[in-house]
């Protein structure tokens, strides 16, 4: 095809040659419109031929292209199939260790998304056995707060939610007087108070401790 586009090209470019020779004049410029016209038609012509052309190509390599398509979206549809396959097993493997850990969040507010993605590069059970024992402190320690702030935490798995202060606080906290809040441990054990000393400490807190 390119072999012919060029033989063409050479018969018109000796054709169209000695028309940049004209000389245009009163007495011919009628004459000279007359035989633009004529290029300016074949023009046309040839450049619907190269349209013709371009479709009849675009079409056949849409065809070529279109069965990479359709293999690509097959193939895509199985591995999402098998992808969709792994994470069922996965999430069901972390619900019994979930159900095996016994916290009394729900599961839904305490599983994290990340666990099923295949790019996590910590593995799963590690990250999961962290998040179990953290969630027990903190669990242990809104209890201490009051049922409120437990019930609270519950609903949203988030120590920082669960202990923001009340509404009765809020006039005092828009001038900037933080809150004080009461946490009462009875008959603690020493590595409760330990417990809760660190988490106070990771939430930026400040706090007393009163031994009575």
């Amino acid at each position: 095809m390119l072999t012919k586009i060029n033989e063409q090209k050479l018969q018109i470019e000796k054709k169209l040659q000695p028309y940049y020779d004209l000389i245009v004049s009163q007495e011919n410029y009628t004459e000279i419109t007359k035989i633009r016209a004529e290029l300016n038609k074949e023009r046309t012509k040839i450049d619907k031929e190269r349209k013709d052309i371009n479709k009849v190509v675009n079409d056949a390599y849409k065809d070529i292209t279109a069965l990479y398509d359709d293999l690509l979206t097959d193939i895509d549809t199985k591995l999402e199939t098998s992808e969709n396959e792994r994470k069922a097993v996965l999430l069901e493997d972390i619900k019994l260790e979930y159900a095996l850990s016994g916290l009394s969040l729900p599961f839904d507010v305490f599983f994290d998304e990340k666990w099923l993605s295949r790019t996590f590069i910590t593995n799963w059970q590690t990250d999961f056995a962290e998040k179990v024992q953290k969630v027990k402190d903190e669990i242990m320690a809104v209890k201490q707060v009051s049922d409120e702030a437990y019930n609270r935490y519950l609903e949203c798995g988030d120590i920082t939610k669960a202990l923001t202060p009340t509404t009765e606080y809020s006039d005092n906290i828009a001038v900037g007087i933080p809150p004080i809040i009461t946490i009462k441990l009875i008959n603690p054990a020493p590595d409760q108070v330990d417990k809760v000393e660190q988490l106070l400490v990771a939430l930026g807190v400040e706090y007393e401790i009163n031994g009575q």
